[in-house]
């Protein structure tokens, strides 16, 4: 246990370093200086982040990624810091740091890598315990760019496609990672790149406390604790103001992954913004629609309305950016994107269309807004009558971040509702709003706490503390409740045994036992949880027809439904047959796939019977004994 943990930990700590140099040296070549030494950390390891990931990510595609667009917001970015009769320090000095820094940011990263290999790890079998489906797909889609080289959420190993919208920035991350150790992909992701996001967002949030006093013991508990931080819920408000998907507004950093490369860049824009540069702080907002697609609307239209509303320098320049960072990402992913998958998928402006077609669905539109606002409200309470006494008192240090905030939230609430709360769509709210609010609440308690003295000062600290510990306690259930969630109840000596089969076999696999269109996802796209801490890059495909599955009451949804069905492997493997008559029963095309694509291996599920044919290829059967779930090693 205790080797598994310092290992990725080592990996965080060296990954960091290397980080940290290479957001040194370009700013050191760029001429920029920091005086705050948080400042210089959050910095140079963030900056050092992304152009790591840039690079990687277009040696690997040969610059078939979208993560290419980036050059379009760095470009403008450069073109407003560079200064050529700037001095530019010694490149020694520009990145010495205090020790001191160092040491909090070894502890920093050692406290986040323990927390989460705590809820991986079980202390009754000894072993580690996968988190929920979502994290491991993430890891597998990280091992997929890797192998396959294609930038693809879709996992389309026997038909390659092409490029598709999704939150690529951190899975290119833990795809690096990986490369460079030959780790475990998902120990990788969970350990070590998830306890560096930490380190990042909470340097970010100490310079940010720094911009206004001296840090104190109780500024960097707060600022610790910041990768936890949300909104509380208030149980007697009555349900009517909530939508059904308000757990989102509960959920930090800590627990859904999404959120860490959001929250460094509104740090960094707040930080700008602070520092009277308007410009760079705008510019800095454009990276999210690479990092996160669901993100372009909201994100660019609020830009593009800021640059009207206030007086700001290189107002042209930031259109001309925003609009052509916008107009990358579409047309990437319209010449990119030729796979039934994103062909048949509703686009942005049908989806758009749907939503005005009849009064009533208007009406569902405005609903969600509102109920989105009051929510906002009385989720961030305290917050909020906070933030309305400093705007009154005249002591909000930038008005216009406030505005911009709130312009960023109203668009993103908008464009959410216009979607009509269907299927990913509400990532377009959720993504943003949560790390947003959140974010922004924070400054303003800071601004709230520096202009009080004595014991109110001491009781607000104590308030925001208490408040802190609380998220930590909700984020820790949450963690808590995915690992029990999680643990399926397999035999310890079935996940032994599988484990050692599967190293001997190659990592191409079917599975049996659908239930649902829900069964699918999670057990075939995102496969067997367990299976992502035996071996990297596992390929499991479905290899049974769906024609039987029962469909979705929204007609919305049915219509996705049809298209993902349509497009699963092995249903596309006997449409072929059939097309081409060789198709002659189920029973006979699995055996035709399983040789076609050579799988070594199937998982069946309990109640699911295995028929003769698959009988007769079949080598080894392991069977759980807590849930009747069997690993079949097939013949050579």
């Amino acid at each position: 246990m205790i080797e598994t943990l310092l290992t990725y930990l080592s990996v965080s700590i060296i990954a960091t370093i290397i980080f940290y140099v290479i957001g040194g040296t370009l700013s050191n070549l760029l001429k920029i200086s920091y005086g705050n030494p948080f400042l210089k950390s959050f910095a140079n390891i963030f900056f050092g982040m992304v152009v790591a990931v840039l690079f990687y990510s277009i040696i690997i595609t040969r610059c078939n990624t979208v993560m290419t667009g980036l050059f379009i917001p760095i470009c403008f970015i450069l073109s407003i810091i560079i200064k050529k009769d700037k001095p530019r320090t010694s490149l020694i000095e520009s990145m010495k740091i205090n020790p001191k820094i160092i040491l909090l940011g070894i502890l920093v990263i050692t406290l986040f890598a323990a927390y989460n290999f705590y809820f991986l790890w079980d202390a009754t079998t000894n072993l580690l315990v996968p988190p929920e489906a979502d994290k491991v797909f993430y890891a597998r889609v990280a091992d997929y760019y890797n192998v396959m080289k294609i930038e693809s959420p879709y996992l389309d190993y026997f038909n390659t496609n092409n490029p598709a919208p999704y939150h690529h920035f951190e899975l290119w991350l833990t795809a690096l990672a990986a490369s460079l150790s030959g780790l475990n992909t998902l120990l990788i992701q969970q350990l070590s790149i998830n306890a560096i996001f930490s380190l990042v967002l909470s340097f970010g949030v100490m310079a940010l406390v720094n911009h206004f006093k001296k840090i104190t013991i109780a500024d960097a508990l707060i600022c610790l604790l910041f990768p936890f931080f949300i909104g509380i819920k208030f149980p007697f408000v009555p349900p009517q103001f909530f939508h059904h998907f308000d757990f989102y507004f509960f959920r930090s950093a800590a627990v859904y992954q999404k959120y860490y490369v959001i929250n460094p860049l509104f740090l960094a824009s707040f930080l700008l913004f602070l520092n009277r540069k308007r410009d760079i702080a705008l510019l800095v907002l454009l990276p999210l629609c690479f990092f996160n697609f669901a993100l372009l609307l909201a994100v660019t239209v609020s830009v593009l309305l800021f640059c009207m509303l206030i007086r700001i320098e290189n107002r042209i320049k930031i259109c001309v950016a925003t609009i052509l960072s916008c107009c990358f990402i579409m047309l990437f992913y319209q010449f990119n994107n030729r796979t039934e998958m994103m062909l048949n998928n509703p686009p942005l402006l049908d989806l758009m269309k749907d939503t005005f077609t009849s009064f009533a669905k208007i009406k569902i539109a405005f609903d969600i807004n509102l109920k989105n606002f009051v929510q906002l409200f009385i989720t961030y309470f305290p917050f909020t009558l906070a933030f309305m006494y400093l705007w009154n008192r005249g002591a909000i240090v930038s008005k216009p971040l406030s505005l911009l905030v709130l312009l960023l939230f109203t668009c993103s609430s908008i464009e959410w509702s216009v979607f009509t709360m269907k299927v990913d769509s509400i990532q377009l709210f959720y993504n943003l709003a949560v790390p947003l609010t959140s974010t922004f609440c924070l400054f303003v308690s800071i601004l709230f706490i520096s202009k009080w003295e004595g014991l109110r000062k001491n009781l607000a600290y104590t308030f925001l503390l208490s408040w802190c510990c609380y998220c930590v306690l909700i984020s820790s259930k949450g963690l808590d409740k995915i690992k029990n969630d999680s643990m399926n109840g397999y035999a310890p000596e079935y996940l032994q045994s599988v484990e050692s089969k599967l190293l001997q076999l190659n990592n191409q696999g079917g599975y049996m036992g659908y239930k649902n269109h829900e069964s699918i996802m999670y057990n075939v796209y995102a496969y067997k949880p367990y299976l992502a801490y035996f071996k990297n890059n596992i390929n499991i495909t479905l290899i049974e027809e769906t024609k039987d599955i029962k469909p979705e009451l929204d007609p919305f949804l049915l219509s996705q439904q049809k298209q993902f069905l349509k497009v699963l492997f092995f249903n596309r493997f006997i449409d072929h047959q059939k097309e081409n008559n060789e198709y002659h029963s189920e029973a006979q095309s699995r055996i035709d796939f399983i040789r076609q694509n050579h799988l070594s291996f199937i998982i069946v599920d309990t109640n699911v019977a295995m028929d003769s044919l698959l009988q007769a290829i079949t080598d080894t059967v392991i069977m759980d004994k807590n849930n009747g779930e069997r690993f079949v090693v097939l013949k050579k």
